[in-house]
C-alpha cells in the first residue's frame, strides 16, 4: 500500500438550491508541482537556510472531500496518476527535545539556528512546537486561563486583590511597584493621544 500526503487547497459551500447542505473540501497531494513556489533567498546571510527543496511531481495528486448534510452521506474522489516516492518525515527525537528545552531562554528561531548544524533535518516548525510546549509546562498552571494566571501571580508572591471565573471574567492584583509609588503625594501621568 502506498501513503500520500495532502495539503489543504479549499473549502466550498454550495450556494445551489438543489445542493444547498454542502461542503466540499480540496487536497492537493504535498507534493505535487501545483504547489511549487520560487523560493526566495532571505539578504540576510545568517537567515538562509540553503535547505534542498522537496522534490515534486507532476502527479496530479488531488483528493476532494464532499459532505452533505442534507443525505447524510460523503463522497471521496482521489485521483494519483502517477506513484511517487513520498517525502520522509524527520521525528524529533527525546534528545532534541531535550536540547530546547535547555535554550528556553532562546527565542525559537536562535534555538533553531544552534540546533542546525547538528540535526539538519529539523525545521523551524518543529523547534517553534517544542518550545511552546515546554514553555507551557513552565507556565499553564490549569486549562482555565484565569485560574492559571492567578496561581502563577500567587507563586511570584503577588497580592491578589479581586477574581471572579464566573460571568464576566477578570483578575486584579498588586504588585511591588505599588509600595514605590504609594508614599508621593502626587503621581503625574502623560495621556498623549494620537
Amino acid at each position: 500500500m502506498t501513503y500520500f500526503y495532502f495539503s489543504f487547497h479549499k473549502k466550498y459551500v454550495s450556494t445551489s438550491n438543489a445542493d444547498s447542505n454542502s461542503t466540499t473540501f480540496y487536497y492537493h497531494c504535498s507534493q505535487s508541482e501545483i504547489l511549487s513556489t520560487k523560493s526566495k533567498k532571505s539578504e540576510e546571510t545568517e537567515k538562509q537556510r540553503d535547505r534542498k527543496s522537496m522534490t515534486r511531481f507532476n502527479c496530479n495528486g488531488n483528493l476532494n472531500i464532499k459532505i452533505d448534510k442534507t443525505s447524510k452521506k460523503i463522497s471521496l474522489e482521489l485521483t494519483h496518476d502517477i506513484l511517487h516516492p513520498r517525502p520522509e518525515k524527520c521525528g524529533v527525537t527525546k534528545e532534541m527535545k531535550m536540547e530546547i528545552r535547555q535554550q528556553l531562554h532562546l527565542a525559537p528561531k536562535d534555538i533553531f539556528t544552534s540546533l542546525q548544524m547538528s540535526y539538519p533535518d529539523l525545521t523551524q516548525k518543529q523547534v517553534h512546537y517544542w518550545w511552546t510546549q515546554h514553555m507551557q509546562e513552565q507556565y499553564k498552571k490549569d486549562n482555565e486561563q484565569l485560574a492559571s494566571t492567578k496561581i502563577l501571580l500567587q507563586e511570584a508572591g503577588f497580592n491578589i486583590l479581586i477574581h471572579n471565573y464566573d460571568g464576566v471574567k477578570y483578575i486584579g492584583f498588586q504588585t511591588g511597584f505599588f509600595d514605590v509609588i504609594k508614599a508621593n503625594a502626587e503621581i503625574v501621568c502623560d495621556a498623549t493621544c494620537k
